[in-house]
């Protein structure tokens, strides 16, 4: 298990562990989030946009966003090498609250 994980925010964790369950479910294309605008005075403000930054600041993942992702308030972002080699250890718990990601 890799340490830098206990480095992690916690809702980067929460991303990344939901991101790893995706994976494992066979969505391997990446992930999309919708954010609602409600929860941060502009895009690159909002407490998901900061976590996933956060995650790919570390190597997990790579964002995916451009001009309408960023005006639609939809990034993407895919698992790195490093993040699918977590992705791969059964030892990772994916576990994350059904209601928060349907």
């Amino acid at each position: 298990m890799d340490t830098n994980l206990e480095n992690l925010s916690d809702l980067a964790h929460l991303n990344l562990r939901w991101m790893v369950r995706t994976w494992r479910q066979g969505c391997q294309d990446g992930n999309a989030f919708d954010l609602d605008a409600n929860d941060a005075a502009d895009y690159d403000s909002h407490p998901v946009v900061v976590s996933l930054r956060e995650l790919e600041s570390q190597g997990w993942i790579t964002i995916s966003e451009d001009e309408m992702s960023r005006l639609g308030w939809s990034p993407g972002a895919d698992l790195t090498a490093r993040g699918r080699a977590l992705a791969e250890d059964e030892a990772f718990d994916d576990q994350v609250p059904p209601e928060l990601f349907l």
